[in-house]
């Protein structure tokens, strides 16, 4: 069995690619990461790696990357579903941050609406 960091070491060889230069790939792929030399020098030592990265490596160095791994025997439904997940709690921690950020955004322009109010020193209440 491969490990997927030997995987991306030998991919990423036979590309003529430096990890510098994997690393740019990869961080012009969507949901980045913060991908960086040191990055792929220990994803190509062992380090774990989430399902988005794996995703990104996919997408640049092909599906190649599970080959003769444990990961590659239950790829397909399972990855799938994997993928699924993460995607979900992605989207799911940038609709709470979009949200946190309209409500300050809203008590910011309530602020405002109460300090000037309507002109004649009358507050106006937002609905």
């Amino acid at each position: 069995m491969e490990s997927i960091g030997a995987n991306v070491k030998r991919l990423r060889r036979q590309r003529g690619l430096t990890q510098t230069q994997l690393a740019e790939q990869l961080l012009a792929q969507p949901m980045g990461w913060q991908w960086s030399q040191m990055s792929i020098s220990r994803l190509e030592n062992g380090n774990d790696i989430t399902v988005s990265q794996l995703e990104a490596l996919a997408a640049v160095l092909g599906r190649e990357v599970l080959a003769n791994t444990r990961i590659g025997t239950f790829m397909s439904d399972d990855f799938a579903y994997l993928q699924q997940q993460s995607r979900l709690h992605e989207l799911s921690e940038r609709a709470h941050k979009a949200l946190a950020d309209a409500k300050a955004t809203t008590a910011s322009l309530q602020a405002i609406v109460d300090q000037v109010g309507d002109g004649h020193g009358e507050h106006t209440e937002a609905t």
